[in-house]
């Protein structure tokens, strides 16, 4: 953990590991809370349904529009 200067207050510095839709709301919790997500960890997009398309993650979609 990394102290900011002079008030003894500490940021936490977050390497996040997820994949399924109900990690979501634990990643958006702790980029609320202002702790300091530095990246987010989920399996690579994989073919789904009939047309075999990729599909990635829930938590790699939110990583995305939180610019991790």
């Amino acid at each position: 953990m990394e102290e900011k200067s002079g008030r003894g207050a500490s940021t936490v510095r977050i390497l996040f590991w997820g994949a399924p839709g109900f990690a979501v709301p634990s990643l958006r919790c702790l980029v609320a809370n202002g702790h300091q997500v530095v990246g987010v960890v989920t399996p690579p997009d994989r073919p789904a349904g009939r047309g075999r398309s990729l599909r990635s993650t829930a938590v790699k979609d939110e990583a995305l529009r939180n610019d991790f």
